[in-house]
C-alpha cells in the first residue's frame, strides 16, 4: 500500500549488504512515493518475487513507518542517513548470509537477528546508520562476520548486544546515552589471526558499563581487542570483563566511569597497553585497573590518575607461562595505593613513576602459604601519603622474595620502604636490593621489622644503596652494607647549597639545575628554592631535559618560600626556562615563569613526556606542545600568560595523540587551551584528547577569546568533560570555539562531548566555517548571548545537548544559525527559555533536520529582565532558508509562536510534532504557529501534528498553509 508522504526531503533508514560474491546478475530496486519508484514501502520491495538474493534496494527520501523483515540477502541503501528514516524494527531472518543496512536513521526500533544458522559463513553489515529510541540498537545472536561501522547508537535500552557471535568489527561508532550497557558481548569470539575488534569508538554516558564482556565459563571469549576507543562517564565500569582469554586493550582513554575503569575477573592473557585512565568526579571507591583471579597479564605504558581507590589493584593474580608485569606506567594522584597486590605471584614492576598516592606507592599485602616473587626496578615513588613501598607479611606461612633495585624514594610522608613483621625477605636468594636512592622521607628512609630472618639491603663487596642522610634503616634490620656516597643515576639539587665541594651526595648537592641535567637516564630531585638566571653563574636558560631525564620538585611546604621556582627574570637573559628535548621525560611539581610575553614557560619538543602538577604563569604560553606525539599534560595550573595557557600546535611535523587532562587554566589573555595551526595541513594536529580541564576567565584581551579554541587543522580531536565559564564579565567569550575561517575545512570530525559550557560572556559554543563536527551531551546554558552559534558550517551532528536560559537581549537565542548553515542533524536536545528565539535559522539555513527536540519556554529566563522569556520556539527567515525538516518535536509554552516560517522559506516539512500552549492568546485565531512562506508542508497526507487547542473538527489553519490532518492525540515523546 502506498505511503502518502511528500518526498521533497525527509528521513529514512538503510539496510545493506557488503560484497555479494557469487551473484552474477544483480538488480537495483527503488522505494519512494514520488510515483517513479518501483515500490512504495521497503517491505514490499523485499517481498516481491522479482527481488532476488544479491539485489540492492535503494530507498528515497522520506519517513517509513514500518517494521521490516529482511528475508533475502540484500543491500538496503538509504543514500543519506539525514533524510531517510525508518520508524520501527528491522529484523534479519535466520539463515541470511549477506545483508547490509546502510545510511539510514532508525528510531523507535533497532536491528535484530537471533538464532542465526552458524553452520555457514555470515556477513552482516550495518554502516553509517543512526539508531535511537529502540530496545536494543543492535541485537544479534549466533552470527559471525559482523561489521558495525560509522554508526551512532544512542537513547536505546542497550546499545549493541551480541551473544555467541564470532569475528566482530565495531569501528568508528558513537554509542551513548543507552539505558544499560553501551556494548555487551556474551560468549563472543575472535580467532588468533583475526581479532574481534572494537576500534576508534566513543562509548559514553550509558546507564551501566561502557563495554561488558561476559564469559563465565572462561572457555569461549577469545581474541578480543579494544583499540583507540574512548570509554567515559558510564554509570558502571568503563570496561568490565568476566572470563575468557587473550584480550588486548590498546591506546584507549578510559575516564570518569562510576566504578573501576577497567575491571577483569578470571581472565587469562590480557594486555593493557598505552591506555590513559582517570576518574575525576566519582564518589565511588573505584580502581583504575582491577585484575582479580587473572593470570599472565601485562600492563604497559599506561597513565593512571585521579582515581578514588588504587591506581592498579591485583588480587590473586599469578603467572603460568610468563612473568606478569607492570612496566613504564605513570600513576598520579590516586586516592589509595598506586599499585596494590594481594595473593599474587611472579609480578615485576619496572620503570614506573608513582606520584602523590594518598597512601602507599606500592603495597604488597597479605598472602597465604605460598612463595611469591616480586621485582621492583627503576621506579620513582614520590610524595606518597604513607610509604613509598609497604610490605605486609602478617601470615607466618608466607615467604616473600622481593627485589628492589635502582629505584628512588623521594619525600614520602612516612618511610621510603616499610616492612612489617614476618618473612618478608628483601633481596633473598642472592639477589639483594641495591642501587636505590632514598631522599628525605619524612619518618625515615626505611623501616625493617622482620623478626624471622634478615633482609639484605645491599651487597657487602660492591653496591649498596644511597640513603641521603645519616640514618639507614630503622627497626630490627639494620644491615646496610656498603652505603653509597652518591646516588645511582640520581642527582640532588639544592639552590641553598653554598659549598663548591663534590656534587652528588646529600651533604654536597648540586646548586644549579643546569649542572644536573643533560645526563642519560637520570632522576633529578630538586629542593626548595629559586632557580633563575639573574646571575649568569646561577642558571643559563633554557634548561634542556635530554635522554629520558625525570625531574621532580620537592612538594610544596607550608612556608612562604617552600616551593621550587624556576624563573627567567633577567630581561637580558630571558628565554624558555624548560625544554623537554627527549622522549620519556618527566617534570613534576615546579612553578615556572619566564617573566615576559615572548617566551614559553615549558616547551616540549619530543614525544612520550609527562608534564604533571606544575604551575606556569606570566609567559607567552604556559605549556607549548609543538610537533610532538603522546605527551601527557595533567593536573597543571596555567594562568596569566599573555597568549595561551596550553597550546598544541604543529609546524612541520605531526602533533597527535597528546592528552591534556585535569588542568586549571585561567586569566590567559587569548585562550585557555588552543589546538591547531596558522599553517593548516590536513595530516596534522589530530586525535588529541582535551578532557576534564577547567578553563575560566580567558580571552580578556581578545574579542574571540575562549576556554578551548580549535583553529585551522584541529581535526579528529576529542574535547570532553571540560568546565568552561567566566567569573568576570567579558572574559571567556566562548566556552568552545571551533574556527576554520581560513576555509581549509580541516577543523572537522572533532567530538565535543559532555562539556559544561555554561555562563560565558558570549556563547557556550561557536562553530565557524567548520564542518562535520559532533556536539553531543553538552550543557550550553546561561550564556550572555547565544547557547550555540553556527556560521557558514554544515553537516554538524547536535545530539542530546541542553541549550537553555541563554541571552539577555532581544537578538540572542539558544541555537543560532548565521550564513549558509545547512545539513545539520539536530536530535533529542532540550532547547528552552532563551531570551529571544529558542532556535533561529537565517538566510541559507536549509536542509536541516530537527527531530525529537524539546523546544519550550515553560520557565523564565534568569539571564534577562523579560519574564516572558522568549519569542518563538523555532524562527526560520531569510532567503534560501528552505527544505528544513521538523519531525517529532515538542513545542511547549513559547511566548509567541511555537514555529514561525518567514516569507523566504519553502519546502519545509513540519510533521508529527506536538504543539502545546504556544502563543500569548492575543489573536482571535490559532497562534501556536505561523507560516508566511510557500510550499511548506504541515502534514504528510495522512498525519499532521497534534495541537492541544485543536477542537477535533476540520483543518488547523496556519497562515499561508494548513494542517489538513491534525492528529487526535500527541505523539509518544510528549506526555500531557
Amino acid at each position: 500500500m502506498k505511503i502518502a508522504y511528500r518526498s521533497i526531503i525527509g528521513f529514512v533508514l538503510l539496510v545493506g549488504l557488503i560484497g555479494f560474491a557469487g551473484f552474477s546478475t544483480a538488480t537495483t530496486w527503488t522505494v519512494g512515493d514520488s510515483g517513479s519508484e518501483d515500490y512504495t514501502t521497503i517491505q514490499e520491495a523485499i517481498n516481491n518475487v522479482n527481488t532476488n538474493n544479491g539485489d540492492t534496494i535503494e530507498v528515497k527520501a522520506g519517513i517509513y513507518h514500518e517494521d521490516i523483515t529482511v528475508s533475502k540477502n540484500l543491500l538496503i541503501d538509504g543514500e543519506d542517513q539525514n533524510s531517510r528514516y525508518i520508524h520501527g524494527d528491522i529484523t534479519i531472518s535466520s539463515g541470511r548470509t549477506d545483508v547490509e543496512i546502510k545510511r539510514f536513521t532508525i528510531f523507535g526500533g533497532g536491528i535484530l537477528l537471533n538464532d542465526q544458522d552458524t553452520t555457514s559463513e555470515n556477513y552482516i553489515n550495518v554502516t553509517q546508520c543512526l539508531i535511537y529510541e529502540g530496545s536494543s540498537g543492535i541485537d544479534f545472536t549466533n552470527v559471525q562476520n559482523i561489521n558495525i561501522i560509522n554508526c551512532a547508537i544512542f537513547n536505546n535500552n542497550r546499545g549493541i548486544d551480541l551473544v555467541s557471535c564470532d569475528k566482530v568489527l565495531i569501528e568508528s561508532c558513537r554509542i551513548f546515552n543507552n539505558d544499560h550497557d553501551g556494548i555487551r558481548f556474551r560468549n563472543v569470539n575472535g580467532l588468533s589471526s583475526d581479532y574481534t575488534d572494537i576500534k576508534d569508538c566513543f562509548i559514553f554516558a550509558n546507564g551501566d558499563n561502557g563495554i561488558e564482556i561476559d564469559d563465565y565459563s572462561s572457555s569461549y571469549s577469545d581474541y578480543i581487542k579494544i583499540f583507540h576507543t574512548y570509554v567515559f562517564e558510564n554509570n558502571g565500569n568503563g570496561i568490565r570483563i568476566e572470563g575468557g582469554t587473550n584480550y588486548l586493550i590498546d591506546e584507549s582513554p578510559i575516564s570518569n566511569n562510576i566504578y573501576d575503569q577497567i575491571y577483569c575477573s578470571n581472565v587469562d592473557e590480557i594486555k593493557i597497553v598505552k591506555c590513559h585512565i582517570s576518574e575525576e568526579t566519582s564518589t565511588q571507591s573505584a580502581h583504575g585497573i582491577y585484575l582479580g583471579d587473572c593470570s599472565d597479564f601485562k600492563i604497559i605504558k599506561c597513565n593512571i590518575s585521579n582515581v578514588n581507590n588504587n591506581g592498579i589493584h591485583l588480587s590473586s593474580t599469578d603467572s603460568i607461562d610468563i612473568t606478569s608485569r607492570v612496566t613504564d606506567c605513570n600513576i598520579m594522584n590516586v586516592g589509595d595505593d598506586g599499585i596494590s597486590l594481594s595473593n599474587c605471584d611472579d609480578i615485576d614492576i619496572t620503570s614506573c613513576n608513582i606520584l602523590d598516592a594518598a597512601y602507599n606507592g606500592i603495597d604488597i599485602g597479605n598472602s597465604v602459604n605460598t612463595s611469591y616473587d616480586y621485582e621492583i626496578e627503576d621506579c620513582v615513588l614520590y610524595h606518597c601519603g604513607e610509604d613509598g613501598l609497604y610490605i605486609d607479611a602478617d601470615d607466618d606461612g608466607t615467604n616473600y622474595n622481593v627485589v628492589v633495585e635502582s629505584s628512588s624514594f623521594l619525600w614520602n610522608e612516612d618511610y621510603g620502604i616499610y616492612i612489617s613483621d614476618a618473612k618478608a625477605l628483601i633481596g633473598n636468594s642472592g639477589a639483594p636490593s641495591k642501587c636505590n636512592n632514598f631522599l628525605q622521607n619524612a619518618d625515615g628512609n626505611a623501616y625493617d621489622y622482620c623478626s624471622n630472618g634478615t633482609n639484605t639491603w645491599g651487597e657487602t663487596d660492591t653496591w649498596g644503596n644511597y640513603w641521603g642522610d645519616s640514618e639507614y634503616i630503622y627497626g630490627l634490620g639494620e644491615n646496610a652494607p656498603n652505603p653509597l656516597t652518591s646516588g645511582v643515576n640520581f642527582y640532588y639539587v639544592d639552590s641553598d647549597y653554598t659549598s663548591s665541594g663534590p656534587a652528588g651526595t646529600y651533604a654536597n648537592p648540586y646548586k644549579r639545575l643546569t649542572a644536573a641535567v643533560g645526563w642519560n637516564d637520570k632522576v633529578i630531585a630538586v629542593d626548595w628554592g629559586k632557580y633563575d638566571n639573574s646571575n649568569p653563574n646561577i642558571e643559563t636558560f633554557p634548561i634542556w631535559l635530554n635522554n629520558t631525564e625525570r625531574l621532580f620538585a620537592r612538594p610544596e611546604g607550608t612556608g612562604a618560600n617552600e616551593y621550587v621556582m624556576i624563573d627567567s627574570e633577567n630581561p637580558a637573559r630571558i628565554g624558555e626556562p624548560i625544554i623537554l628535548n627527549q622522549i620519556n621525560c618527566v617534570i613534576a611539581g615546579f612553578k615556572i615563569t619566564s617573566s615576559g610575553s615572548n617566551y614559553h614557560a615549558l616547551t616540549s619538543l619530543k614525544n612520550d613526556c609527562i608534564i604533571y602538577g606544575n604551575e606556569m604563569n606570566s609567559s607567552k604560553f604556559g605549556i607549548d606542545l609543538k610537533n610532538v606525539d603522546r605527551n601527557i599534560v595533567i593536573d597543571n595550573t596555567c594562568y596569566d600568560n599573555s597568549h595561551v595557557g596550553i597550546r598544541i600546535e604543529f609546524d612541520d611535523d605531526s602533533t597527535i595523540w597528546n592528552i591534556i587532562q585535569g588542568n586549571t587554566v585561567y586569566g590567559n589573555d587569548q585562550h585557555g587551551i588552543r589546538l591547531g595551526s596558522v599553517n593548516p595541513n590536513s595530516d596534522y594536529c589530530r586525535r588529541n584528547t582535551v578532557i576534564l580541564n577547567t578553563c575560566y576567565d580567558n580571552g580578556a584581551n581578545q574579542g574571540e577569546g575562549s576556554g578551548i579554541y580549535l583553529g585551522s587543522d584541529a581535526g579528529y580531536n576529542i574535547i570532553a568533560l571540560n568546565s568552561l565559564y567566566k567569573q568576570n564579565e567579558n572574559q571567556n567569550k566562548y566556552g568552545i570555539y571551533i574556527d576554520d575561517a581560513s576555509g581549509t575545512s580541516y577543523s572537522e570530525y572533532n567530538n565535543v562531548i559532555l562539556n559544561d559550557c555554561s555562563d560565558n560572556s558570549k556563547a557556550g559554543m561557536k562553530v565557524d566555517h567548520a564542518d562535520h563536527n559532533w556536539l553531543l551531551n553538552n550543557d550550553c546554558s546561561y550564556n550572555d548571548d547565544h547557547g550555540i552559534i553556527f556560521i557558514d558550517s554544515d553537516s554538524i551532528k547536535i545530539i542530546n545537548n541542553n541549550i537553555s536560559q541563554n541571552g539577555d537581549a532581544a537578538t540572542e537565542s539558544g541555537f543560532y544559525h548565521s550564513n549558509a548553515c545547512f545539513n545539520h542533524l539536530i536530535i533529542a536536545n532540550i532547547i528552552a527559555n532563551s531570551y529571544s528565539h529558542n532556535v533561529w535559522l537565517t538566510s541559507g539555513g536549509d536542509n536541516n533536520y530537527l527531530i525529537l527536540n524539546d523546544i519550550n519556554g515553560a520557565g523564565s529566563n534568569d539571564e534577562g529582565d523579560n519574564t516572558g522569556n522568549n519569542n518563538y520556539g523555532i524562527y526560520i527567515w531569510g532567503t534560501n532558508a528552505d527544505d528544513n525538516v521538523l519531525w517529532y518535536n515538542t513545542f511547549d509554552s513559547n511566548d509567541d509562536y511555537g514555529v514561525s516560517l518567514g516569507s523566504g522559506t519553502g519546502g519545509t516539512l513540519i510533521h508529527y510534532n506536538n504543539f502545546v500552549d504556544n502563543g500569548d492568546g492575543s489573536t482571535s485565531t490559532e497562534d501556536q504557529a505561523d507560516d508566511d512562506g510557500s510550499l511548506n508542508s504541515w502534514d504528510d497526507g495522512t498525519n499532521g501534528n497534534w495541537w492541544n487547542d485543536y477542537d477535533g473538527d476540520g483543518i488547523y489553519s496556519i497562515g499561508n498553509e494548513d494542517d489538513n490532518n491534525p492528529k487526535k492525540s500527541p505523539d509518544p515523546q510528549y506526555t500531557p
